[in-house]
This record gives structure tokens, C-alpha cells and sequence, in this order.
């Protein structure tokens, strides 16, 4: 099963917040804020965007939020999802959002991008549709694999304000170094030396033993 959410993939989202300010009233932003919402509908509008829409009116950023908060409920509606939130550099944003747009096409599994442009934070809601189990954790898998090595190529990091829990584990410790993994241990024993607390969900005791290279 394929989810039509075109409408819902071309919405600015989260960034008119951060770039115009959201339901601020115009005349506390600054000249430079302004100057740079006005650069960026210019540049969105030039390069194909449907629509560029500031949220300076409070009633209009409620209707936009709620838009913004359905789209996840919308896949999940008629499908499980894998949410992912990977983060790159925001020069690189386009660039990923492109790969994961072809790797989507060549391995028919859809994935939705979306928010948040203003910090190059990438969500996606990777569907599994009517695969069973066995062929959705392996295609799954096999399709993360290639993006999370994607985005750290890009300079990126395998979570952008989610964390990292379980099922980014495997990817969180094939990239990040054994001395950042023993410092982070560090912290863990100082503050919780029973590792009683949730222990074992992300950081390897003592070091990055199974970690390797994409």
C-alpha cells in the first residue's frame, strides 16, 4: 500500500518558526530576520515550492501546526512506520533528501522526508506497507544501513534531537569512536555506577566492541 501525501510533503513545516519567527507579531522581529525570510521565499519559490507561507497570525500558525502534527498520524493510519531522524549539515540537506528520494525509487520502499530545513534535521517515516515481518526487518535493515552511511558521508549523525534508544544502536555505534563511547560510559557509572537505569540501550560498557565501518 502506497500513502498519497503530496499535500502534506510540499507544507513548510516547523522552519517558518524558526525563519519568520511563527506567530511573533512582524514588528518585534529584527531587519536581519526579516530580510532573511523574504531571501528564502524568494529562493523557495524559485526553485518550485508550492507555496511559502509566514506565520506572523496566530489563528493561521494553529492550522498549520495541526497540519504539521498530522502527517505522521496520516501514514500510521493505514500503515506501521520506522521513524527515523537522522541530522546532516544544513548546506547538505538537499543532497540527502535527494539520496533517500532514490533510494526509495530503487528499492520501492516508501519513505517520507520531512522537517525541519532550519536545523538539517531530517525526518522520515519509512513505511513498511504489506511486507511480513521477516521481509520488512531485512528490507528495512538493508535500506537504513544506506542511509545512516549516506548521512554520516555527509558530515551527519545518526539522530538530530530523538536520541539514540535501540533501534539506531547498531548504526550509532558502527560511527562513533571508541574514545566518545568511553567518555559517554564515563558519565553513565559516575551518575548511575549500578547501571540500573535503563542500562544497556545505547552505549557499550567499557568501549565500542562491536562497532565497525559501513
Amino acid at each position: 500500500m502506497s500513502i498519497d501525501i503530496s499535500a502534506l510533503r510540499r507544507i513548510i513545516s516547523d522552519e517558518e518558526r524558526l525563519l519568520t519567527g511563527g506567530d511573533i507579531p512582524r514588528e518585534y522581529l529584527s531587519e536581519e530576520v526579516v530580510a532573511n525570510a523574504a531571501r528564502v521565499r524568494t529562493l523557495a519559490l524559485q526553485n518550485g515550492a508550492l507555496d511559502f507561507i509566514e506565520l506572523t497570525d496566530s489563528a493561521r500558525s494553529e492550522d498549520i501546526w495541526r497540519v504539521r502534527g498530522a502527517l505522521v498520524k496520516a501514514v500510521e493510519a493505514v500503515s506501521e512506520q520506522e521513524p527515523v531522524d537522522i541530522v546532516v549539515p544544513i548546506s547538505r540537506t538537499a543532497d540527502f533528501i535527494r539520496f533517500i528520494n532514490e533510494l526509495e525509487a530503487q528499492s520501492g520502499m516508501q519513505m517520507v522526508s520531512f522537517g525541519h530545513a532550519g536545523d538539517g534535521n531530517v525526518h522520515l517515516c519509512v513505511v513498511r506497507g504489506e511486507r511480513d515481518d521477516e521481509t520488512w526487518q531485512r528490507e528495512l535493515h538493508a535500506n537504513m544501513d544506506k542511509a545512516y552511511a549516506e548521512a554520516y558521508r555527509l558530515g551527519g549523525v545518526a539522530s538530530g534531537e530523538h536520541g539514540i534508544g535501540v533501534s539506531k544502536r547498531p548504526y550509532f555505534l558502527r560511527q562513533t569512536a571508541k574514545e566518545n563511547l568511553q567518555a559517554m560510559n564515563a558519565v553513565k557509572s559516575a551518575l548511575d555506577p549500578l547501571h540500573i537505569l535503563n542500562n544497556g540501550k545505547s552505549y557499550l560498557t567499557g568501549g565500542n566492541d562491536n562497532a565497525g565501518t559501513f
